[in-house]
């Protein structure tokens, strides 16, 4: 039976233990890692189980980059002990960050034991339910804290965003008005919450309200986000067909959002050049094919294909859907620390492979409600590293998405990301982190040419019976009819895609930058000869 060690209250902790307690937070605080490692252990020696040097202890374990070894601590902490409300407290605050959300829904389940009536907890975890997938109960848990009169508008906002998961634009669109009327001054995420329903028509009076809105801004009258009601008046006046006024409006967006997270361009071409150096050394297979499960990879640029061909996998009945997971990328991270990136993947160990691969599988499975053969990661920047993947996983299926470079640029320089992808705020940044992921897809190409199934965005949505049959090949899955008709599946979509992937496979998309060529004539010939060179090295 497993132990559930309940630790002393902090008011009969000793005195020496809470020194050593404070000085450990103070040493992590200000970097000092050893010195605040060797305070905890001397508490870790004595009490084995202590729980705030525990807490402690997994920081620092996730500062060094140490994310396996932080990931056992904290389901050990969540599992096995007994946690006071301040503790429980402080590790939601950690399991939020690094987006754990698996375990932060135990710990706020342990906090609504608590406090069963404290409507704030129950909306934090209807945001956390919303993160793992479970739409409907994240759903079902906002509107009891509607009916309970919580009085955080952003509790409309998320409902608005919790039902375009689900497909119900006009659910959707209800709540994010709802937003709008109930915090003006924040209105921009309400309106562009309506642009990105994509099939949302504006109504010529919510056109109106947005223009006076900007209007009153440009006279002094604060508002939160005045970008985001650009890039909705964006929307608007493309559904419009007034296209000089759309690019108005989105670059004017973007130029404030380039201010307020700037591309780090010289890492990201750092990046891409060290790689397109990298050779792979042969690795004992053996070792790490002995896993029931296949994952597929679904790599790319933003915009470009990905959700769609998601959702046709996911709607197979061998293959379950996680999220944009973010474990490959930490993976990275940690390997990137101490000799850097291509070397660490080079020196790997068999031990350390085995390690990696059992951490990613561990948070990729938790999103299953029942075993699968394969799993989809849809996170298209997993595009960088190819070679860990299938250092890791070498039995892995990748599916590296191709789009109309102009039309997919344009698709990102019209959308609001409100995290990541920095490159979209600037057309300069754009083609740079367009010409980078070109170059190192390239590259995969030819170190991996049996590995990597390029998918033709065009060609997929042209000719879908013929591409998908062979992409339901390349993974080695049987055909099923349910792949042609993904659009009828009642599965939740957490991306900005959300509302496209409900229709038939249509054409609609190719082309749809053309009405902006005539404004942008210098980026679209950068752009053309990107397809030129995506056309000669990604086939």
């Amino acid at each position: 039976m497993k132990s559930n060690p309940r630790l002393n209250p902090e008011s009969i902790l000793s005195q020496r233990t809470l020194q050593l307690l404070h000085d450990a937070q103070q040493l992590l605080a200000n970097g000092k890692l050893t010195s605040s490692r060797l305070a905890v252990n001397k508490i870790l020696r004595k009490e084995p189980k202590q729980t705030d040097a525990l807490i402690i202890r997994y920081q620092i374990e996730a500062a060094e980059g140490q994310f396996d070894t932080a990931l056992d601590l904290l389901i050990g902490l969540v599992d096995e002990h007994d946690l006071s409300e301040r503790q429980l407290m402080t590790l939601a605050g950690h399991l939020n960050k690094l987006e754990l959300y698996f375990l932060l829904n135990k710990v706020l389940d342990k906090l609504i034991a608590l406090h069963p009536q404290d409507m704030k907890i129950k909306y934090n975890q209807s945001l956390c339910l919303s993160k793992i997938g479970q739409i409907q109960a994240a759903i079902e848990l906002a509107l009891v804290c509607e009916q309970n009169n919580f009085a955080d508008p952003l509790l409309l906002l998320n409902l608005g965003h919790n039902y375009k998961a689900f497909g119900d634009t006009p659910k959707a669109a209800e709540y994010y008005r709802k937003y709008i009327n109930q915090d003006p001054a924040n209105s921009g995420y309400g309106y562009w919450g309506l642009a990105d329903l994509k099939n949302y028509v504006f109504r010529s009076q919510e056109i109106e309200d947005m223009q006076d809105k900007l209007a009153k801004i440009a006279q002094g009258q604060p508002e939160n986000k005045p970008e985001l009601i650009e890039f909705a008046l964006s929307h608007a006046m493309a559904q419009q067909k007034s296209y000089s006024q759309a690019l108005q409006f989105m670059t004017a967006a973007n130029a404030k959002l380039s201010q307020l997270r700037p591309f780090k361009q010289h890492g990201y071409l750092q990046l891409i050049n060290e790689l397109s150096h990298y050779t792979p050394v042969s690795q004992n297979i053996e070792v790490l094919t002995r896993e029931s499960v296949t994952p597929i990879f679904i790599v790319g640029m933003p915009r470009s294909g990905t959700t769609l061909t998601e959702q046709i996998l996911a709607s197979h009945s061998q293959v379950a859907a996680t999220d944009e997971l973010p474990y490959i990328e930490r993976i990275a991270m940690q390997l990137s620390r101490k000799q850097g990136y291509s070397q660490s993947l080079l020196n790997m160990t068999d031990e350390q492979r085995l390690r990696y691969s059992g951490f990613y599988l561990k948070q990729a499975k938790a999103y299953l409600t029942e075993e699968h053969p394969y799993i989809i990661d849809k996170n298209p920047t997993n595009y960088l590293h190819i070679a860990l993947i299938l250092a890791l996983f070498p039995n892995a299926k990748i599916i590296n998405l191709i789009r109309d470079p102009f039309d997919n640029a344009m698709s990102v320089y019209r959308q609001h990301f409100s995290h990541g992808n920095d490159f979209s705020f600037n057309l300069a940044a754009i083609e740079s982190y367009v010409s980078g992921y070109v170059k190192i897809m390239g590259h995969w190409s030819k170190q991996f040419p049996e590995k990597i199934y390029h998918l033709d965005y065009a060609k997929l949505v042209s000719e879908p019976q013929k591409n998908i049959t062979e992409l339901l090949e390349f993974c080695g899955l049987p055909v099923e009819n349910a792949c042609f008709e993904f659009f009828k599946s009642d599965k939740p979509v957490l991306t900005p895609s959300a509302s496209q992937v409900r229709q038939p496979i249509h054409k609609n998309a190719l082309g749809s930058a053309d009405a902006y060529a005539q404004y942008l004539p210098q980026f679209k010939q950068q752009m053309d000869s990107l397809k030129a060179l995506i056309q000669s090295t990604l086939r």
